[in-house]
């Protein structure tokens, strides 16, 4: 079972990672991280499996060794990501991931508007 989660866990992520490679690949620098927050946002709206399986990877991590070394590696590669085709640091990177993070809990519990706690829109404000 704890197999089975795991390989869910990193199909996600290989998903996730994909969509938003392709999404920033051939758009100018400057205008890459709306459009990486856009497409993230799209993306979990549309597949609300992507949105459950990275709430129940976090909270699963806080209790078994393998699963949290399966979802530090996924945010890893995110980091990643953002740090390669935003031309951010660390820091940034993981500003950004914890903005995303925040959204996936609020759209998993209806906390606010949705438009009003999009990555895109969060992102947008932080960056002004």
């Amino acid at each position: 079972m704890k197999a089975m989660f795991i390989a869910a866990w990193e199909a996600a992520c290989d998903r996730i990672i994909a969509t938003l490679t392709a999404a920033v690949e051939n758009t100018p620098a400057e205008e890459r991280l709306p459009v990486l927050a856009a497409s993230y946002d799209d993306l979990v709206a549309e597949d609300r499996d992507l949105l459950t399986i990275q709430v129940h990877a976090w909270a699963a991590a806080t209790s078994d060794d393998e699963i949290a070394a399966a979802t530090r590696n996924g945010v890893e590669r995110l980091r990643a990501l953002a740090i390669e085709h935003l031309d951010v640091n660390r820091d940034q990177a993981t500003r950004i991931i914890s903005v995303m993070a925040f959204c996936n809990i609020n759209a998993s519990i209806n906390l606010d508007n949705a438009e009003e706690c999009s990555v895109a829109h969060l992102l947008g404000d932080a960056m002004e």
